[in-house]
């Protein structure tokens, strides 16, 4: 992740997001008032799926059983 001040980001910002677009680059472009994130927007709906999936309670714990059980069916299938 490159970091580009904001007046930078300003004049270049047309470049950034073709760059993330095309390359999955991300910026961190800070400002006077603190920094925020440029990233394409597939990336950033991934994280947002991935979130949701690792809040909902004991969804994890299920994956973890089902790769348990895929394993065991393998191993005593063969």
């Amino acid at each position: 992740m490159d970091t580009v001040a904001a007046s930078e980001a300003k004049d270049k910002l047309q470049e950034m997001i073709k760059e993330a677009v095309r390359n999955r680059q991300q910026y961190k472009i800070i400002g006077n008032e603190g920094s925020v994130v440029l990233l394409p927007q597939e990336t950033y709906d991934n994280i947002l799926v991935t979130l949701e999936l690792l809040s909902t309670p004991g969804l994890l714990d299920q994956i973890k059983l089902q790769e348990v059980e895929e394993e065991f069916s393998k191993a005593f299938n063969h």
